[in-house]
């Protein structure tokens, strides 16, 4: 048998809790068949529309940074924070959570935590 070859590292490991905003970077992650446990366990969809948004549609996103109050294991998606490119922090739990985040994006966007596959 043939001995292993290097074929690469891994240099940084991100994690991007809402899809289209910034992450963060991780100590370690775990992977199953999905990909990466928790990365873009969330969309922000333009209500207007009804529909998922993308950066391409909405690139403010991109100015906007996710982190999760707990980690994923797999079973539900955490709740986020969001922080806005002002610097201020709300939770995608928070009632008022759609007027901030439609607020400073300048579009009716809320926030949707990715559903069961059997839901999609």
């Amino acid at each position: 048998m043939a001995e292993p070859q290097l074929v690469g590292h891994v240099e940084s490991l991100w994690q991007y809790p809402v899809k289209s905003m910034g992450g963060s970077t991780l100590d370690s992650a775990e992977v199953n068949a999905d990909g990466l446990v928790g990365d873009r366990g969330w969309c922000a969809r333009e209500d207007d529309i009804e529909q998922l948004t993308v950066v391409r549609r909405t690139p403010k996103l991109l100015h906007c940074k996710a982190r999760y109050l707990t980690e994923p294991d797999g079973s539900e998606v955490p709740d986020v924070e969001i922080t806005l490119p002002d610097g201020s922090q709300f939770r995608a739990s928070d009632d008022d959570a759609t007027d901030r985040l439609s607020d400073a994006l300048g579009k009716r966007l809320s926030l949707w935590p990715l559903q069961p596959k059997s839901n999609r």
